[in-house]
């Protein structure tokens, strides 16, 4: 299946070490590291607090699954969460929609994400993924689940046959202890990709499916209330934790959980974008800008260490100035400056990388996923004006570079034009046309 349009930077590995400036009411016993500040009326200090390098989030991305390992038993947590997964009684690694994906035999495969406290979710929700399902089995087949067997408690999206054709189907448990699921309006087939995500909203009391970005919804069961119950079970991709016979058949790619429920924005671009590939998360200047120097810069930051970075991957976008030129490309990991020269003219000049496949993550994944273009990001734009700047103090100033007339512009802008009398002649000067001859 071709990797659909649209890709959008995501936010979910650790990049770089912040230190942060705030103002802080002072308070008697306030030990903090600071700086003081003092008025006649009134006490303040700057806090100075030197962050731990952090992760940065697509916001509430409790796990997340590209499994573009190839190979071995644990799958990474793309969240920054660390809940790696483990791979149990060996599902194969195999080609996904984006990358490699897991192959379970549909017998007694799956993937445990265990049950650490981020995946014990009583509010809103979003379960998402790719599937291709190789076979079906006579009931439900589970793609990602929390549920417990008998009293069935717990999340689970699914592949059900409940209302007769198989649809998406995505199963809670109410504030009272009953069955609330959504089941999908589209008949899914097998040996097909198919992106499937289920919301539920508990402020607003809905559940909706999702199916490759559209809204799904078929048959509402139960009372949708404002909060679901969990369940003491793992958190499991492709089987039900707390019976047998639910096995998913077939592959599972690019699983994520979130403990808000996405718009459908959101979903479409999760669809658009694997957690295997890098992005650019900012292209800023350097220098300031208007700027009349021969060379500028633009600091290029990735979302994860990335390789393969040079002049061939970035574009010039000039307006007005010409013989513009990348001059140099450096740096390594998240972090790279790139150098251009600035040409002659007056005008704008920006830049652009452009996504050729060229840059790649660890994994070999490249930039923005595979296809060339959906990874492009265009930064911001100088403004050059390689004009002189006048002296401080000029009343009126004359370059007489007019070739023809009877005026001469004030340069100084003061608008002292000034008139040629009696017909003085325009001839070369000490600089350019300017000068005027008079017998």
């Amino acid at each position: 299946m071709s990797s659909p349009p649209g890709r959008l930077s995501r936010l979910v590995r650790p990049f770089f070490s912040l230190m942060t400036l705030h103002r802080h009411e002072k308070t008697a016993d306030d030990q903090t590291p600071h700086a003081d500040y003092r008025s006649s009326t009134h006490s303040s200090r700057i806090i100075f607090e030197t962050l731990e390098p952090r992760v940065l989030l697509s916001v509430g991305l409790t796990a997340g699954y590209a499994f573009d390992e190839a190979s071995g038993t644990a799958a990474a947590d793309a969240s920054g969460q660390a809940i790696v997964g483990t791979l149990i009684n060996d599902p194969a690694w195999t080609t996904g929609n984006y990358g490699n994906a897991v192959n379970l035999d549909g017998v007694n495969d799956y993937v445990s994400l265990g049950n650490s406290a981020s995946l014990q979710l009583t509010g809103s929700m979003t379960l998402s993924g790719w599937i291709n399902a190789s076979a079906f089995p006579v009931g439900d087949v589970a793609v990602v689940s929390k549920r417990s067997g008998i009293d069935e408690i717990g999340f689970e999206l699914d592949i059900s046959n409940d209302t007769g054709p198989r649809t998406i189907g995505f199963k809670l448990t109410n504030s009272v202890g009953s069955l609330m699921v959504r089941y999908g309006a589209t008949t899914l087939q097998t040996n097909a990709w198919y992106h499937v995500a289920g919301v539920y909203d508990a402020a607003t009391q809905n559940l909706h499916l999702y199916l490759n970005g559209q809204l799904d919804d078929g048959v509402l069961q139960g009372t949708v209330t404002a909060s679901q119950q969990n369940s003491t079970f793992d958190v499991t991709i492709g089987r039900r934790p707390g019976a047998t016979g639910y096995e998913f058949a077939g592959r599972i790619d690019d699983v994520r959980i979130y403990d808000r429920p996405l718009a459908v924005a959101e979903i479409q671009t999760d669809m658009a974008v694997s957690l295997g590939a890098p992005s650019v998360l900012s292209i800023d200047r350097v220098d300031p800008t208007p700027t009349n120097a021969t060379s500028v810069q633009w600091t290029v930051i990735f979302n994860e260490p990335v390789t393969g970075v040079d002049p061939t991957d970035f574009a010039l976008a000039a307006s007005g100035v010409t013989g513009a030129t990348i001059t140099n490309v450096v740096g390594s990991g998240v972090s790279y400056t790139v150098t251009a020269g600035t040409g002659t003219g007056n005008g704008t000049l920006g830049l652009t990388l452009v996504d050729n496949d060229s840059i790649v993550d660890e994994g070999a994944n490249p930039l923005g996923d595979l296809g060339e273009g959906n990874g492009t990001f265009t930064g911001p734009s100088y403004s050059i004006n390689k004009t002189p700047p006048l002296p401080s103090g000029l009343v009126s100033g004359w370059s007489f570079n007019e070739v023809s007339g009877a005026s001469a512009t004030d340069s100084s802008g003061n608008n002292n034009t000034a008139t040629l009398v009696n017909g003085v002649a325009r001839t070369p000067g000490n600089y350019g046309g300017g000068s005027r001859s008079m017998a």
